[in-house]
């Protein structure tokens, strides 16, 4: 079997494992907090992961390309992730409004955080296994596996399917977003640890926000009328002009690291079902299955 297929069918493990995982499992059982902190990313994520990594040994350095970061990168990438929170939630009310007056509310169940528990434990359920796990699979080994298609194809491809392993149809844009960037700063950077960090960051100022400010689950089904949306643009605007002078900085204070160079990019993403129509085919019916139960 072709190393790009064993990629795909991992993925396809780890989907389904997401997907229908929850119409398995006890609905008490996620009434325990710690249960449902961690379930996912070490029974879904981890376990399946270390198991693929450990079979392919080989590719090792490739699918981990850890280099140490430097101190620009320290100090600029948290305050480059910062603005992206709000430009993330303006493209997520973006899509709500769009959806909500077509379908109606968009149904987006929301974690509802309870203070009278350890900050610790929703730090390393919601930021630091998310920063780790899921890197290693988006920026690590699916970023590697289509680097040979050219980088373009590896960044778009590897950030819409860590867009859409969110099955969260209301922040799609704002994963996708994410996923571009966080692609991006490998290449950047050469390392898989800034990816990691950028996505801890993003993940502890989520956790932080909720912990401290409020605790109060927002309801899971949403809606967006047009007023609330536009009041949205002049702060988008303002974090958008904020990032793009913090971003230009960053590139100019030291020179990017190339990664192991790539085959010339190919003309369109028909490529990924001709290469593995298997996987292609089966990754549409997972998703339009989900997307139909949540429509529901």
């Amino acid at each position: 079997m072709k190393q790009q297929s064993k990629v795909h069918l991992y993925y396809l493990i780890i989907l389904i494992l997401f997907v229908f995982s929850g119409y398995f499992i006890p609905t008490s059982w996620y009434e325990n907090t710690y249960f449902e902190l961690f379930f996912s990313q070490i029974a879904l994520l981890m376990i399946p992961t270390a198991i693929f990594l450990l079979f392919n040994k080989r590719h090792l350095h490739k699918y981990l390309a850890i280099q140490k970061l430097s101190m620009q990168d320290i100090i600029f990438i948290p305050f480059i992730v910062l603005p992206l929170i709000f430009i993330g939630a303006f493209f997520n009310s973006l899509i709500v409004f769009l959806v909500s007056s077509w379908h109606g509310p968009v149904y987006a169940p929301q974690y509802a955080i309870d203070t009278t528990l350890p900050l610790l434990p929703y730090i390393i359920g919601m930021a630091i296994l998310p920063g780790i796990f899921e890197e290693t699979i988006h920026r690590g080994i699916l970023l590697a596996t289509y680097r040979k298609q050219g980088k373009r194809f590896a960044m778009i491809t590897s950030a819409l399917l860590f867009a859409l392993l969110h099955l969260s149809v209301a922040n799609l844009a704002n994963t996708f977003m994410l996923g571009l960037f966080f692609a991006w700063l490998v290449y950047f950077t050469g390392s898989l640890l800034s990816s990691m960090y950028a996505h801890f960051f993003y993940n502890v100022f989520i956790v932080l926000s909720e912990y401290l400010i409020t605790s109060e689950k927002m309801p899971e089904y949403l809606s967006i009328d047009i007023n609330q949306l536009l009041s949205l643009i002049p702060f988008t605007l303002v974090a958008a002009l904020l990032w793009f002078l913090i971003f230009s900085l960053y590139k100019k204070s030291h020179p990017p690291v190339t990664l192991e160079p790539g085959r010339q990019a190919l003309r369109s993403f028909s490529t990924l079902l001709q290469t593995d129509g298997f996987f292609t085919i089966c990754l549409i019916f997972i998703l339009s299955v989900n997307g139909f139960l949540l429509f529901l």
